[in-house]
């Protein structure tokens, strides 16, 4: 063989052994990327099914707590001249689908005492009842029946509702208009903690009647 052949021979064979070498690198680097993907599927499927009981979790516990619903008390009877000088029955009602469990509510009159500098006002409870769970329905449970006051302009009222997820206040006012019939303004609010130990107001609803007199400078009892 001559010298010449010999280079050409082991060029090739170089050649050859480079070849063999990227694709070597080049299979390799497949199946990298193959059980690279399969790993990635099996990491999603396990994220998946995290996320999945994390979801039924929060089912359940949603379930036993009452999870985001919240309740509210209608009061007085509203007609198209406003709400009408007479004893009316006081509901509970429920927003949202998850039933609350628990129930008790408290409605108190407030007096609110003008002659200190500073804000004040005192709590009178007038009715109180316990309910243990209450559902979203057609059909509210009653709290109870109140007259509004014959001798008053303006009267004021707090209602506590307390249950398994929580406490919701809601302050109602109710101011006489000069044909005799009620308007109203209300609101429902309630606090949930936070991260940081501490605890954010929530507001549920916010409702004022359009011949609610001031609308813009509703003094609300928040606490």
């Amino acid at each position: 063989m001559t010298k010449k052949n010999q280079n050409l021979t082991a060029a090739i064979i170089i050649f050859i052994g480079g070849l063999l070498s990227v694709l070597g690198v080049f299979i390799a680097a497949r199946q990298a990327i193959n059980d690279s993907e399969e790993l990635d599927k099996k990491n999603k499927k396990i994220i998946e099914l995290t996320e999945e009981n994390a979801r039924l979790s929060k089912q359940a516990l949603d379930q036993i707590t009452g999870g985001t619903s919240w309740a509210y008390v209608k009061s007085g009877l509203d007609f198209l001249h406003g709400i009408v000088d007479q004893p009316s029955i006081w509901t509970i009602n429920v927003v949202g689908e998850i039933p609350l469990y628990d129930v008790s509510v408290v409605i108190s009159e407030i007096s609110h005492d003008n002659t200190l500098p500073t804000k004040s006002y005192k709590l009178t409870p007038i009715l109180s009842k316990e309910f243990g769970t209450v559902t979203p329905s057609l059909h509210p449970d009653h709290v109870g029946l109140i007259t509004l006051p014959k001798n008053k302009k303006r009267t004021e009222f707090q209602v506590k509702i307390k249950a398994r997820n929580g406490e919701i206040t809601q302050h109602i006012i109710f101011i006489k208009k000069d044909d005799g019939h009620w308007t109203k303004a209300e609101k429902v609010f309630r606090y949930r903690p936070t991260d940081k130990g501490g605890f954010k107001k929530e507001v549920l609803s916010e409702k004022i009647n359009d011949d609610f007199p001031d609308k813009q400078h509703v003094l609300w009892i928040e606490i």
